[in-house]
């Protein structure tokens, strides 16, 4: 029997949304004066956006033991926790783990709590995590690897294959 931590996780991805209208959602939220959420002016650092280029999921503990990972659009980050857009609500308290990654390798799995859920439009939601400890978010931002070297630049030769392709198309008379 395998263990539940060593189960390869599927994430899903509830925002059923173009990346134009994630970027419109959070421009909003951004010039939304009226939307501020009460206690945003007690944070004690300075958010900072998460570039494209980090990518993020959580995996939220439900109650009963079930978990599920989510593919989110994290809007920003700062020492203490992270803002983001998910497709759907997150109970307050519920207990999650921030996956932050560079589209192939984790570079942070970072245990926090939902402190925030806010209805914005059709299933989506502002949610804010708060880390159990602390991090350095300008560490983050700066984990990021180098990007790949384009086509043009890399030095390695692909071999021109040849090969053919037996596409076998199961019918009645086959199954006797």
């Amino acid at each position: 029997m395998t263990h539940p931590a060593n189960q390869r996780q599927s994430v899903v991805s509830g925002l059923r949304i173009s990346g134009a209208e994630q970027d419109q959602i959070l421009s909003d939220l951004d010039s939304d004066q009226h939307g501020k959420m009460p206690g945003s002016d007690r944070r004690a650092s300075v958010r900072k956006p998460l570039p494209p280029q980090l990518v993020s999921n959580i995996v939220a503990h439900h109650p009963g033991g079930s978990q599920l990972k989510f593919h989110v659009r994290a809007r920003n980050l700062n020492d203490d926790g992270i803002s983001l857009l998910h497709g759907g609500f997150l109970h307050l308290n519920s207990v999650c783990i921030v996956e932050i990654f560079d589209g192939s390798m984790p570079l942070l799995k970072i245990p926090s709590t939902v402190v925030r859920c806010r209805y914005l439009r059709h299933s989506i939601h502002a949610i804010g995590l708060k880390f159990d400890q602390a991090i350095n978010a300008d560490d983050v931002l700066k984990c990021k690897k180098q990007e790949a070297p384009k086509p043009a630049q890399a030095k390695i030769k692909i071999p021109r294959l040849t090969g053919r392709v037996l596409y076998v198309d199961p019918i009645e008379t086959d199954r006797r």
